[in-house]
């Protein structure tokens, strides 16, 4: 990874393995764990969470509820969260850049949203997280 500005990047390679986390939920045997992509605390303003899936990937139904879940208990009227599940195509063991992911779905104020459907148009990763600190930490996108 050639970012300079990622710490210890090296790590970023590494998997981590769910294998052995086995709970008991409602009676059935489950792994209630997910990986979020990535986070950002927008300057302790607002949250902004990015899942990433290849192709027109959909999260599964647990990790879709518990994304509901981190964003209804990190909000406030004060800062709130939005996640924005986004696509890609890259080739297996090529880079995918975050920044030009598709945006395919949007969970906020206790709703989802289809951009494409409420936008007219697909927008990248990059734009709605722009859009999204504009209104909420404009200090962020000031050099």
């Amino acid at each position: 990874m050639d970012d300079k500005r990622i710490r210890s990047s090296k790590y970023l390679e590494e998997r981590v393995l769910f294998d052995g986390m086995i709970y008991c939920v409602r009676g059935k045997e489950i792994v209630p764990i997910m990986d979020v992509d990535a986070i950002m605390d927008a300057v302790g303003k607002a949250w902004v969470i990015f899942e990433c899936k290849h192709g027109n990937s959909m999260p599964p139904i647990g990790q879709k509820i518990t994304l509901e879940r981190l964003v209804k208990d990190i909000s406030s009227k004060d800062k709130p969260a939005v996640v924005f599940v986004c696509s890609h195509n890259v080739p297996e063991g090529e880079k995918v850049y975050l920044k030009d992911c598709i945006v395919t779905s949007i969970y906020t104020n206790g709703i989802w949203i289809d951009p494409i459907k409420e936008y007219g148009k697909g927008y990248t990763v990059k734009a709605l997280t722009d859009s999204f600190l504009q209104k909420n930490a404009p200090e962020m996108l000031i050099w």
